[in-house]
Parts: structure tokens; sequence; C-alpha cells
């Protein structure tokens, strides 16, 4: 699917692209000759767009494309207005309580504004801690960069709630026109914030089963999905020796009795699912030798503060496995813009299986209920919302890059850490290289390079200045 927003008369020129995978919700079944097909979609109100176009594609059987444009136009009536002093308020989106900070003015300089960067600033307690300085490239969901004399700008960042911060600095830095800068800046002050005490997390103390959310302990299917490529249950890896009950009760205990206790990948799920890990922008950005290096936060403390982002993730799975199978490891792949993702992958028997905990997580999983029907594999997040077990990466990877459509990643890597590596994102003009911190002790497997894009990797020193993650805040479990 395609959305394109409209400003005033003017069609943005690069729409959105959702892949069907990343559709939440929508209906994926065939569409038979005749019937109906049936979609929804739900925006805030904001004063940014006042029409919108969502081009649906089909694929044909005989492998064509049908393109069906629907137009929406906007009524002229009065938008959303916030008070700016106003503290925030979080937002339940799918289960995961979110902050959605909204930025806007009109232009009154008289000149046209192009956006160069943007900065965040986290605040806790009045003080000011951690800060990203984003090149324009980078902002994904920036809906316009150039700003006419009187026209209006408007800018959106959604953030998992998090005990991180408690107020947020943005600032927007633009060339004029007519020479010189200026500078846009919104403050935001939270009303509260994800305590440790204040997840709720469901009691599992009586429960002597170990089914938990769409994971079924006595499932034993192996459906292929492509070539060379199957979709299996978690406990395909090993069968678990703990009740759920028997996992909540270990909730307190230190990282290392856990990794000590947990032997397979279905006991580290149910220990994933019943800590409740959630959401956090927990990376952090260090210049060193001309590199903004991106730090994630290690195995350890991934463990102790029950949070993060997706290489947090990866770090948790694999420090809490370690030792527990042939290889334990991450697989990372990166987009030309030099955004990416990173997820775990077990090599066992041979095989290569692999898991993106982030569609995990309790409050917004998106996984099938292992059945080994394909109906609830394609109403899931099918590719890095399932666990797949596949004879090499590369078979695994053409799988998952053809999910993107035009969108593919341009690069894959595969390796075994500690941890994920340091990395960053370099852009010169239309090219960007991808650069890695390379340990000694550590090799990188290329797995898949696109020779055609602008994309290039190289590997160098890894940095010496790192964060000190024990100040990470520990999560009080139950």
């Amino acid at each position: 699917r395609e959305i394109a927003n409209r400003y005033g008369t003017v069609e943005e020129k690069e729409p959105s692209y959702i892949p069907i995978e990343r559709l939440m919700g929508a209906n994926r079944s065939p569409v038979a000759p005749g019937a109906k097909y049936v979609f929804d979609d739900w925006h805030p109100v904001t004063n940014s767009f006042n029409a919108r176009r969502y081009t649906l594609i089909f694929r044909t059987p005989s492998g064509g494309e049908v393109r069906k444009d629907i137009f929406f136009e906007l009524d002229k009536g009065p938008f959303l207005q916030v008070d700016p002093n106003a503290p925030l308020a979080p937002v339940n989106m799918g289960g995961e309580m979110t902050w959605h900070f909204e930025s806007y003015f009109t232009n009154t300089t008289g000149a046209e504004l192009t956006l160069k960067k943007l900065t965040i600033t986290d605040l806790k307690g009045g003080n000011k801690g951690g800060k990203a300085v984003i090149p324009v490239e980078r902002l994904m969901n920036l809906q316009m960069n150039r700003v006419p004399a009187g026209g209006y700008f408007y800018h959106d960042d959604w953030h998992p709630v998090a005990d991180i911060f408690d107020g947020r600095i943005y600032t927007y830095e633009f060339a004029k026109s007519t020479g010189g800068t200026f500078e846009y800046t919104t403050t935001f002050r939270l009303t509260d914030q994800m305590s440790a005490g204040s997840m709720n997390l469901p009691d599992y103390s009586g429960d002597n089963g170990k089914n938990v959310g769409p994971m079924n302990h006595g499932a034993g299917f192996e459906v292929q999905v492509a070539k060379d490529v199957y979709w299996v249950p978690a406990a395909s890896l090993g069968k678990s020796d703990l009740t759920n009950a028997a996992v909540y009760s270990m909730l307190s205990d230190t990282p290392e009795v856990k990794q000590q206790k947990i032997d397979t990948l279905y006991e580290a799920l149910q220990l994933y699912r019943i800590s409740g890990f959630f959401a956090s922008d927990d990376n952090i950005r260090i210049q060193e030798r001309g590199i903004n290096w991106e730090h994630h936060k290690p195995g350890y403390y991934a463990v102790l503060s029950n949070n993060g982002c997706c290489a947090t993730d990866s770090n948790w799975l694999n420090y809490i496995l370690k030792g527990d199978y042939e290889e334990v490891g991450f697989m990372a792949y990166s987009h030309t813009d030099g955004s990416g993702h990173i997820f775990n992958y077990i090599k066992s028997g041979g095989w290569y299986y692999f898991i993106d905990l982030t569609a995990h997580r309790a409050a917004d999983s998106n996984c099938a209920f292992e059945t080994g029907s394909m109906t609830d594999y394609y109403n899931s997040n099918s590719i890095l919302g399932n666990i797949h077990k596949a004879k090499t990466p590369e078979a695994y990877v053409n799988y998952l890059r053809g999910s993107f459509g035009s969108n593919a990643p341009g690069l894959f890597f595969l390796y075994r850490a500690g941890d994920c590596l340091a990395v960053d994102g370099i852009r010169d003009g239309t090219k960007t290289e991808i650069v890695y911190g390379l340990p000694s002790d550590v090799s990188v497997r290329v797995v898949y390079d696109n020779p055609s894009d602008k994309l290039t990797y190289r590997f160098t020193t890894p940095p010496s200045n790192l964060p000190d993650w024990s100040k990470s805040d520990r999560f009080q479990f139950p």
C-alpha cells in the first residue's frame, strides 16, 4: 500500500510504501472475482495535511499488478490544537504506552526554509541528559523539508514510554534562502514516566502451564514458506523444563542466575514475555574519530533494565542463551539511508534459526499462533514476527528481502560477538557507508550486498570511549 499526503494543492513527491507484512490488521486473504475488499486506517487529527491518497497494490495469479487509488478530501473544519505549555500524556497504541511529540509552526521569516537537522535533547529532573543530532536524511517520517514563506511546517515523533526522561527538547535548524539560519524549538513536559512499578505485569504465579501468548509448547510442525526456509515453533529448538509460574518466580533473580536457569529458546521466550520487556530508545551516540558511533546496551544490562530497542533485545537473547547452542549470534541489515535493524540467529544441527524479539514483546506482539496454519501465518508479521529455520543465511535473506519490495535492505551481516557491534551510517551526498567497530576476535559474514545500490561498508577499530551502562535504571520486578 502507498500513502501520499497533500499539503494545500501539492502532493508529497515520495509517498510512504507499506509492505503487506507491515500492515497491522490488514486482510491478507486472496480477493475472489466480484468480492469486496475492505480496509481501514486510523490517524490522529493534525494540522499537517488536507487530503490523502491511498493506493492499494494487488498481485494477480499471473504475477501482474492491479492498483486501486482511493482519494480522501478532508473538510476545512477546526483542527486539533495542542497547548504547548501543557504537559503531555502518553497514548495507548496497540497496548503499548507511547509518547507522541508534535512540532509545528507557520513560516513568518519571509524566506524559504530548508531543514538541515534535528537535535533532540532529553530532560530528566530539570537537567539535560542524552542528545541526538539527526541529519534530515535520517528523519524517517518527515513529511516536508522545504517550507515556503508563509507555509506550514509539521513534524511528529513517537517514542515508547520508558523511565529514561521526563521532558524533551526538539530543535529544528533550517537554512534560509536569503542566507543565514533559523531555529525552531519545542519543549515538552511529560505528565509522568513509565516506572518499574507501573507495568502491572500479569500474575503468572499460579499458571502451571507452558503456553504463553501465541507460543504452543506442544507444537511440532514444520511448514515450508520459501526455498530452503521453514516456519517452525519455538519448541523446535527444545522444550521447556519450566512452568510459567516457575519463570514468574525467577523474575527478581540476577541476570547471572537467569542465564543459568534458561537452557532453550522456548524458556527464553517465556522469560521475555512474562517479564514484560518493553521498548525504549536506549542507544547512545558518542563521536569518536569523526564517526558518530551508535552504542548498544549490553546483554547483562538489558536483563537488568528490562527495556530497550532491537539491539538491546538481541543482546538480551544473546546473553540469556550463551553456551546453550552450537551458535547464538546476530543478523543485521542496513538500508541506503543508513537506517537498519538487528535480530538473532541460532545455529543447531546444521540449520540456522532466525528470531526477532521485537515482535515478541507482550505489549505489541504480532506473531502467529503456533498452529502450522498458513492463514495464521499470513495474518501475522509473517517473516520477522515468526521463527524460521533455513538451510543457509542466504536462503532466509532472499525470503526476507522479498517482503520489502522496492525498499529492500541492501546489506545483510551475520556475526557472533559478546554484544552487538558499535555502528554508524555515514552519508555523503547520495552515498551511504555503514561502518562497524570490529574487535580482533570477531569476524563478520556479509550475507548479501546489493551491487547496484549506493550502499557500502567498512570495518575499523572499535571505539574506545564507551558509555557507562551501569547507570541504567534497574527494573523492579515483582
